[in-house]
């Protein structure tokens, strides 16, 4: 019986939704129920190709035009409209690996789980051109208790290397469209929280178009609110999640703090401020991946975080006004 959704989101990606389209198709009428693709007000021929699609597949593939702006809303949208058990999250220039959401349908089923996550890999260009490693960390290759997922370092997760269950992604309270940047972090914070226990599905696949994304360098005002925002989220879930948190998740909050103001340094410091403040009040973070020569490494572990961080603003001359203006 089909029991999946796959939600797409689009905003002029022509070249590459034959791919992704396909890379949906092989997962199998028996498995998927549906295809839903949220077209973001393109302004390519991404509406044409998927006329095209939904003329060959009139019963498997959906698609609409989003009424607002957003992948945030699009995806909204999307899961409105969805009739499956069971979500798929897909954006249109990412590729599911062959049978990816039939093997962790089994596992869900089989387990009585609602949500789990498999491996993926990022490419460029053609699937052929991996490069990385492969992902998740080991730290989280297994099944785990929520919380302790979310706070453990190097958690990332591909979006589209998640299948749970449409009620679990309603109840989380679908995604915060006031957020642009990281709403995918943000909204699966929510939804990862809300589960007793997280599975994961090794012989799954998903492949993750790098160089493609919005990167670090395209951030602007909006986009560092936005993912300021994300992390006042995770805060408050796990703070939320019992009385008196553990050291080790009040360090995972420092811990986000901290990459906030990494990832932010150049930009009005508004929000690093409180940043600031939040690391005071949780403890000192852990940048240790942040420091990659040895003489940082060793200065790191003898002075802290602070030392490292000014020292590295020294050597760089577009940090230093920045870092001196600065009051930790």
């Amino acid at each position: 019986m089909s029991d999946v959704s796959i939600i797409i989101p689009n905003y002029n990606k022509k070249i590459f939704l034959d791919d992704t389209l396909q890379s949906c198709l092989i997962q199998g009428l028996n498995i998927v129920k549906e295809i839903i693709i949220v077209d973001d007000n393109s302004t390519d021929d991404s509406w044409d190709i998927l006329q095209r699609y939904q003329k060959q597949h009139p019963y498997l593939i959906k698609i609409y035009k989003n009424p607002k702006k957003g992948a945030a809303s699009a995806r909204n949208f999307g899961l409105s409209k969805a009739n499956g058990k069971y979500i798929q999250w897909l954006d249109s220039d990412d590729i599911l690996g062959k049978e990816k959401i039939n093997i962790q349908l089994d596992f869900l089923k089989k387990n009585d789980r609602k949500l789990c996550h498999c491996r993926w890999v990022r490419f460029n260009g053609q699937i052929e051109n991996l490069f990385g490693n492969y992902g998740p960390s080991k730290s989280i290759q297994k099944t785990m208790n929520p919380l302790d997922l979310l706070c453990t370092e190097s958690n990332m997760v591909a979006l589209h290397a998640w299948l749970g269950e449409k009620k679990l992604y309603e109840e989380a309270g679908g995604w915060d469209e006031d957020i642009s940047y990281n709403d995918d972090g943000e909204f699966m914070y929510r939804v990862i929280a809300s589960c007793e226990q997280i599975g994961y599905v090794d012989k799954a696949i998903v492949y993750y178009r790098s160089n493609l994304k919005n990167s670090l360098s395209n951030l602007d005002n909006d986009k560092i609110e936005s993912y300021f925002k994300s992390i006042e989220s995770f805060e408050k879930l796990v703070l939320n999640s019992m009385p008196n948190p553990s050291s080790a998740y009040l360090k995972a909050i420092s811990n986000k703090y901290y990459e906030f103001i990494y990832l932010s340094y150049n930009y009005p410091s508004r929000f690093r401020k409180i940043a600031y403040k939040k690391i005071r009040k949780y403890g000192s973070p852990d940048i240790s991946h942040h420091v990659n020569s040895s003489k940082f490494k060793l200065l790191y572990k003898l002075f802290g975080w602070k030392t490292v961080e000014l020292l590295k603003a020294i050597r760089s001359s577009t940090l230093k006004s920045i870092f001196f203006n600065k009051t930790i």
